[in-house]
């Protein structure tokens, strides 16, 4: 399992941040791991599941996705389950500061097992390793802490 935590402030309120973020259909213009996005009908809330086609695990396939958070100006999260069973988990936490909005994300990206797992893992994680690092960290993925 691969882990990512990021912090960072925007330039702009927490009201702003929020709609971007929670606006599936321009997903694909903010992040460049989703190549398509269709959004659930109606008013996005909490369980609403859309779907879509992402490079999240190295290669495009297509995903299932459900709101997993969703606790307007506060809170975003989403669950992601590939085609070829590898499933992401994001957050986005956020709070206002003097500068703009604090933005704290956390993602755990978890390959699926078996021979397709450990594929994905030397192709995407660690090209040229001979087996998975102990305790299931990816080398080479660093975060800032939150």
């Amino acid at each position: 399992m691969a882990t990512v935590d990021l912090q960072t402030v925007i330039s702009s309120p927490l009201d702003v941040v929020f709609e971007a973020l929670g606006d599936l259909a321009r997903r694909p213009l903010l992040d460049p791991t989703v190549t398509e996005i269709t959004p659930p009908q109606g008013t996005i809330e909490l369980g609403s599941s859309f779907s879509g086609r992402g490079t999240f695990t190295g290669s495009d396939s297509g995903f299932d996705g459900t709101v997993t958070a969703w606790e307007p100006v506060d809170l975003i999260g989403m669950g992601f389950t590939t085609r070829n069973g590898a499933r992401l988990v994001e957050g986005c936490r956020l709070r206002s500061v003097q500068s703009g909005t604090l933005l704290t994300y956390h993602a755990e990206l978890k390959l699926p097992g078996g021979l397709v797992g450990k594929l994905l893992y030397r192709v995407m994680v660690c090209r040229g390793c001979r087996s998975p690092p102990e305790a299931g960290r990816a080398p080479g993925v660093a975060g800032v802490g939150v």
